[in-house]
């Protein structure tokens, strides 16, 4: 791996399948949830100072097979972004700490726009603004 993991760059990314404990009614279950999972392209919001951890945001795609639109109702949560010359969606409420190793490689990196569209999401999710 001899790519530099950078602020608002893109990269492929080998997000783990989280699972949550549920405790209650004296009983324990494991859940699996909704998030994103498996190689996804992830926007990186923020890293630590020697390039080794990133906060990152996964992507996916706003055009169905089709290229009509995938989702009738969009999060607030989510940016609109065109990545690689194709519409698609940052999922902000899904940030993640990952490290260096769930890096796969380097991907297109987000226009200036779309860097400040993430920002000021990520902003505004924390209470920044």
């Amino acid at each position: 791996m001899s790519f530099k993991i950078e602020k608002f760059g893109v990269y492929l990314v080998d997000l783990p399948r989280q699972e949550v404990t549920v405790k209650g009614n004296g009983r324990t279950s494991t859940v699996v949830g909704n998030e994103t999972y498996g190689a996804h392209p992830c926007a990186v919001v923020a890293t630590d100072e020697f390039g080794q951890y990133g906060i990152v945001v996964p992507m996916t795609s706003a055009k169905d097979s089709r290229n009509g639109e995938k989702y009738k109702d969009i999060p607030k949560t989510w940016v609109r972004v065109q990545h690689k010359g194709h519409a698609a969606y940052l999922l902000t409420e899904q940030l993640r700490y990952a490290c260096r190793e769930r890096f796969v490689n380097p991907l297109t990196p987000l226009d200036e726009y779309d860097k400040k569209q993430l920002e000021n999401r990520v902003k505004f999710l924390f209470g920044i603004v």
